[in-house]
């Protein structure tokens, strides 16, 4: 009679679970970010840029309404996009339509800027998805965004530059169960360095390595792939990464190392694993502010 007990109750549990999983995965949050560097050009003190990463082809609502809706509200500079807007997992099924709408409803708005993540590195990489990658590169282009697959812009201000750069990860970096180090100069061989005096902005999809990016010299990383350590629990905090790292340190929101910072997206959507649990997707608003020096 308790075994049954216990097994009713661990139903009704599950049962809970997936009920509130379809829930928060249909939900929309906004976390915002003040970030100040003393290396910010008063030209852009007050901008704001929105950032999302993990899209994975999801919907808030038609073409994306109530998300372009939620980044109107926000009155953005810029818009910077860390990754993962589709799905690739090696089939030959790729859609691009939920990407395309929303990026070109983006760059009719915004300047937006994009950084690769590791589906995109599949795009890129794998034989079956070559003509799907130069749709995709097609996509991104007509509709005018600037696409950083390890290459940087610059902004000229009075007193120094705002550089944003995108690292494209070797697929080497997305191991699973355990971290593969970099090899020595690995991001300054990708994509070089810039004035020391910049501000630097680096978009690196996977978070794993932000220590490295703050050697680097990124003043702020923008990361995601981790999805928000997909369930949250109390305490424990994420239990996983699309990579299987259990209980990742950093899995969700603002962390600080040696004077940089990371700002670490929830993501937007799933994939393999649909779960949600404890984790809403999140939208990340992330406002400049000049520090004295």
């Amino acid at each position: 009679m308790f075994g049954w007990m216990i097994l009713a109750v661990m139903f009704i549990a599950a049962v809970f679970g997936l009920i509130r999983s379809a829930y928060e995965r249909n939900c929309l949050t906004v976390s915002e970010y003040t970030v100040c560097s003393e290396k910010l050009s008063p030209e852009f003190d007050g901008k704001t840029l929105i950032f999302l990463a993990d899209l994975h082809n999801k919907s808030f609502g038609e073409k994306n309404v109530r998300l372009l809706e939620t980044i109107r509200g926000m009155n953005p500079d810029m818009v910077l996009i860390g990754g993962d807007t589709m799905v690739a997992k090696g089939q030959m099924n790729c859609p691009l339509e939920v990407t395309a709408e929303l990026i070109s409803a983006l760059a009719k708005k915004y300047p937006v800027y994009y950084g690769y993540g590791n589906h995109e590195l599949r795009l890129k990489t794998l034989p079956v998805y070559e003509e799907i990658h130069r749709t995709f590169l097609q996509t991104l282009r007509a509709a005018g965004v600037r696409i950083l697959d390890d290459c940087s812009v610059s902004f000229r201000g009075e007193k120094g530059s705002l550089t944003i750069s995108g690292l494209t990860l070797t697929k080497e970096t997305y191991h699973r169960f355990k971290k593969q180090p970099l090899e020595s100069g690995y991001i300054e061989k990708r994509i070089g360095r810039v004035p020391e005096d910049d501000m630097r902005i680096l978009l690196a999809h996977n978070p794993l390595y932000f220590e490295e990016y703050a050697r680097w010299g990124a003043d702020l990383t923008l990361s995601g792939h981790y999805h928000g350590g997909t369930i949250i629990l109390p305490i424990l905090g994420g239990v996983m990464s699309p990579d299987y790292h259990l209980f990742p340190r950093r899995y969700r929101g603002r962390y600080e190392t040696e004077g940089k910072t990371m700002v670490l997206s929830g993501g937007l959507g799933t994939h393999s694993i649909n779960i949600r649990f404890g984790n809403k997707p999140e939208l990340a608003v992330i406002r400049l502010q000049c520090k004295s020096r």
